[in-house]
């Protein structure tokens, strides 16, 4: 990743952490630079965010359905950062010929399902989610 591109990268994700506005117009910014990234090898940073990014809202749903909001609330911040994340390597990754939201929105989609049908449709099974994906999303957040 270029130099400019990977410091605009920690700063829209420090600005998340933060929640500072100033993300979306680092986001524009790394999207104006895409044509030049377009010959760059396809990465999987982008794959396992997202599909961390729907472990973290499972387990919001999960606690949600519990009728533990508080304890949601991590998660659901967890997964927005990672979404922020997926977003900008979606950005990077993609070419003018696909644009990055309808592949995002179609694998965000296929993951849900995945993970939906991993739990039988019922959040009382969340473990299953736990043991697949716990420790390897929260290694994605350090």
């Amino acid at each position: 990743m270029p130099l400019l591109a990977n410091t605009l990268f920690r700063f829209v994700i420090t600005s998340a952490r933060l929640g500072g506005r100033w993300a979306l117009l680092a986001m524009a910014v790394l999207g104006m630079m895409q044509p030049t990234w377009a010959t760059e090898a396809p990465s999987t940073d982008a794959y396992l965010d997202l599909n961390c990014a729907v472990y973290f809202r499972q387990v919001a749903a999960s606690h949600k359905q519990a009728g533990n909001d508080i304890l949601a609330a991590p998660y659901l911040e967890r997964m927005q950062l990672l979404l922020i994340r997926a977003k900008l390597d979606a950005i990077y990754q993609s070419t003018i010929a696909s644009p990055p939201t309808a592949n995002f929105n179609q694998d965000w989609q296929e993951a849900l399902t995945r993970q939906t049908n991993l739990i039988n449709r019922n959040y009382k099974n969340i473990r299953r989610l736990k043991l697949r994906y716990a420790k390897a999303c929260e290694a994605r957040l350090d």
